[in-house]
C-alpha cells in the first residue's frame, strides 16, 4: 500500500512538473494563398491518328505558342497541426509543430484564343492545390496578458497535389481524328519548401485562442527545370490564415 501511494505521489509530481513547463495544443483553420501575376508561356500542338492515342505531353505538329500575362487569384485552403511548447523565463517559450498545410490558388492566362476547348484547358491548367506535411520548427513565443506573438522558420514536404502540366483533347477535322495537346511553362512541383511564419494569438477563454497567421515561403513551389523564368521567380506563396489554437494540457 505504501509503495502504491509513493508511486501515485511520484506520478503526480511528474505530471505537475510537465504541465508547468510544457504545453500541448492543436491548431486549425482556413488560409488564402497569394502569388503575383506572371508571364506564362503556352503551346498548342496536334497530330492526326486513326486511333486518337492519349497525349502524355505537348508534342506533335506545332499550331501556336507565345508568352501571355497570367493573373492569379487566391484560393481557400486549410491547415491543421499539433504543437508542443517549452516554457522559458519571463513569459517566453519555444515550440515545434507538425501537421498539414494546403496551398490553393488559380491563374487565368490572357491569350487570344477564346474557343471552348482553350477555355476548358486553361481552367484545368490554372487550378492548383498542393498539400504539404508542415512543421514550424523552433518557433519562439512571447506572451503579454491575453496576447501571444510567435515567429520562426517553417519547412514543408509535398504529399499530395492537384497539378496539371498539359491537357489533351480529341476532335475531328475533315473526318480525320485529331488529338490536341495544350500546355504551359510550369515544371514539376517542388517537394521541399522553406519559409517563415508569424502569428498573433488572442485568448478568448482559458484554453481557446483565436489565431491570425502569415506564412511566407522563400523557395518556389515549382522545380526550376522546365519552368518559365518569370513564373519561377514569382512562385513563392504568401499565406494569410485565420483559425484557432486549443490548449489540451500544460501551462
Amino acid at each position: 500500500m505504501k509503495r502504491l501511494l509513493l508511486l501515485i505521489l511520484m506520478m503526480t509530481q511528474l505530471s505537475t512538473g510537465f504541465t508547468q513547463q510544457y504545453r500541448l495544443s492543436v491548431n486549425g483553420g482556413g488560409n488564402a494563398s497569394f502569388l503575383p501575376a506572371f508571364q506564362n508561356s503556352m503551346i498548342t500542338a496536334k497530330r492526326n491518328s486513326l486511333f486518337v492515342p492519349e497525349l502524355n505531353g505537348v508534342n506533335g505538329d506545332f499550331i501556336r505558342g507565345g508568352s501571355y500575362h497570367a493573373r492569379t487569384k487566391a484560393g481557400v485552403g486549410f491547415y491543421v497541426d499539433g504543437a508542443v511548447d517549452r516554457r522559458l523565463r519571463n513569459d517566453w517559450a519555444v515550440s515545434v509543430s507538425l501537421g498539414l498545410n494546403q496551398v490553393a490558388f488559380t491563374y487565368d492566362t490572357e491569350q487570344p484564343d477564346n474557343s471552348p476547348m482553350m477555355k476548358q484547358a486553361l481552367s484545368v491548367l490554372g487550378d492548383l492545390r498542393l498539400l504539404y506535411l508542415n512543421s514550424r520548427c523552433l518557433n519562439v513565443t512571447k506572451r503579454w496578458g491575453r496576447f501571444e506573438a510567435q515567429a520562426g522558420p517553417v519547412i514543408s514536404y509535398l504529399i499530395h497535389k492537384k497539378y496539371t502540366r498539359s491537357v489533351s483533347f480529341h476532335g475531328e477535322e475533315e473526318s480525320v481524328a485529331v488529338a490536341y495537346a495544350i500546355g504551359d511553362d510550369k515544371g514539376a512541383a517542388r517537394k521541399f519548401l522553406a519559409g517563415a511564419d508569424l502569428a498573433v494569438h488572442y485568448r478568448v477563454v482559458r484554453n481557446l485562442n483565436i489565431d491570425l497567421r502569415a506564412q511566407r515561403y522563400f523557395t518556389p513551389i515549382y522545380q526550376k527545370e522546365q519552368t518559365g523564368e518569370d513564373r519561377y521567380k514569382k512562385g513563392k506563396p504568401l499565406q494569410l490564415s485565420l483559425g484557432f489554437n486549443y490548449r489540451l494540457a500544460g501551462f
